[in-house]
């Protein structure tokens, strides 16, 4: 009867919590980070971890600095970047952010954004807001975008 009621406690407890066995984690692949170096020059990289419901999502974001030209943008000049190598604008909100997703990369997405809006962000991690602090130290802002490449799904 004890093995019964220890049983019957342990499996409460599992169904509470909510998470799903096993655990897991949904990275970005690293060739989409080594093709998002074509965008322009990375003065920081940074990466963060949220864990939800069993999985845990990588964020790897980096600071771009994207020379604007023509009057476009540096936001717009790297989403046109994006774009010519296959990325497609999912949504937008000119000129503090734009999203994109690819064929080529099933269920991976980059957000593209101002430094401005990004440091106005209230749920920003303070490392990476240390690490955009450090880009605008070495470059103009408006020269500067933040690329969040994140998985979606599996």
């Amino acid at each position: 009867m004890r093995h019964v009621v220890l049983l019957l406690v342990l499996l409460a407890s599992v169904t509470a919590c909510r998470s799903e066995f096993p655990s897991r984690e949904l990275r970005v692949d690293p060739r989409v980070l080594q093709d998002l170096r074509a965008t322009g020059v990375v003065l920081a990289e940074t990466t963060s971890e949220e864990y939800w419901d069993g999985v845990t999502t990588v964020t790897e974001s980096r600071v771009v600095e994207v020379r604007p030209d023509g009057g476009a943008t540096a936001l717009e000049k790297a989403r046109d970047s994006l774009t010519a190598r296959g990325w497609a604008e999912i949504a937008a909100r000119l000129p503090d952010w734009v999203q994109l997703e690819s064929d080529e990369w099933p269920s991976t997405r980059i957000s593209l954004t101002s430094v401005d809006f990004t440091l106005g962000t209230l749920d920003l991690q303070t490392e990476e807001k240390k690490a955009i602090t450090r880009a605008v130290e070495k470059s103009d802002a408006d020269a500067l975008v933040v690329l969040d490449v994140y998985r979606t799904g599996p």
